[in-house]
């Protein structure tokens, strides 16, 4: 059944148990290599597991990076800017990258229609970006939304966001862009009724070429082992929930979901209901944690993704983080 008091636009449950116990189950340094998981799995149309390596070339004071998955091969180089020569290829590719040289790509493919929900000041849009930037890919940034007015403004200015469909302040706020009831949770979760977009110009997005990749970062304080008051039961941790609304709504063809691994223990059972809402309207679900350090940044923030996917089956987070660890030599 429905249950009451639900938060405004929109209605949720604010109670019950998954069958699983719900237990079980970044800013723009860490976004790259998160961001290649979409990237890469939106290039690869076949339901097997990819064949994929990435190395480095250099010629003089050129360093090229070669993406390669199954047959196809995406090549970027980047102007070595001062790296230290014992610095290993990777190190000296960042390097570069942080003192504000940008990697050129050998050819363009296409372009990759970009929306993101809860979007701050744009980090994981970033990551994003420069993935894109490195295989050859164009980024467009199509729509934003957030209730914080600095961060959206920062956001536009990097990723150029036509003002159009950018929404911030009180209309950053998802419960004006998304409408929809919610029926059950976790497994049993479904929409009474199709999510609709309330806002016009957004609702216009799927004239114009649609959205291929959904961003969101949902708020995470109801999750923080730090946070003693609403921990695992703040209502904000329902707003994780607005995001498969819209995603339907846009006919999104690929979601990411980026969040703090504690979010897989939100009383409400968030991450198994969002899962089962996009598992029922055709998408594919991966879920996992990805650790930066694992990655070659020296932090150790680990994050939580949700990958969903209408043309895909995702690559497994375990594969992707083998791939893209950085090792010892």
């Amino acid at each position: 059944m429905l249950v009451p008091g639900s938060l405004p636009g929109s209605h949720v449950p604010t109670q019950g148990v998954s069958k699983t116990g719900c237990q079980t189950l970044p800013n723009s340094t860490l976004s790259h290599s998160y961001a290649s998981i979409t990237v890469i799995n939106s290039e690869h149309m076949n339901n097997s597991t990819p064949k994929i390596n990435i190395r480095f070339e250099r010629t003089g004071s050129q360093l090229s990076r070669i993406t390669e998955i199954d047959d196809r091969s995406y090549i970027s180089s980047i102007k070595l800017n001062g790296a230290p020569d014992q610095s290993s290829d990777l190190g000296n590719w960042w390097y570069s990258y942080l003192r504000g040289i940008q990697p050129d790509a050998k050819s363009q493919n296409r372009k990759l229609r970009v929306a993101e929900l809860f979007c701050g000041s744009g980090g994981l849009a970033q990551g994003v970006k420069q993935f894109c930037m490195e295989v050859g890919i164009g980024f467009e940034s199509v729509a934003v939304a957030d209730i914080d007015e600095h961060a959206v403004a920062v956001y536009k200015a990097n990723h150029k966001t036509p003002q159009q469909l950018v929404r911030a302040g009180p209309d950053g706020d998802l419960r004006r862009l998304i409408e929809y009831e919610l029926y059950g949770i976790a497994e049993t979760a479904r929409f009474q009724v199709p999510p609709s977009l309330k806002d016009s110009d957004w609702d216009s997005l799927g004239e114009e070429g649609g959205v291929d990749l959904l961003l969101a970062g949902p708020p995470c304080q109801g999750h923080s082992n730090l946070n003693n008051h609403t921990r695992r039961d703040d209502r904000r941790n329902l707003r994780y929930l607005d995001v498969p609304a819209v995603a339907l709504a846009l006919d999104c063809k690929t979601v990411i979901i980026e969040n703090v691994p504690a979010v897989q223990w939100d009383k409400n059972c968030v991450v198994d209901t969002a899962r089962t809402l996009f598992e029922d309207a055709g998408y594919n679900v991966e879920v996992g944690v990805l650790k930066a350090a694992s990655f070659g940044w020296p932090q150790s923030r680990s994050r939580f993704f949700m990958i969903a996917s209408k043309e895909v089956d995702p690559l497994p987070l375990e594969k992707t983080a083998e791939i893209l660890a950085v090792r010892e030599s």
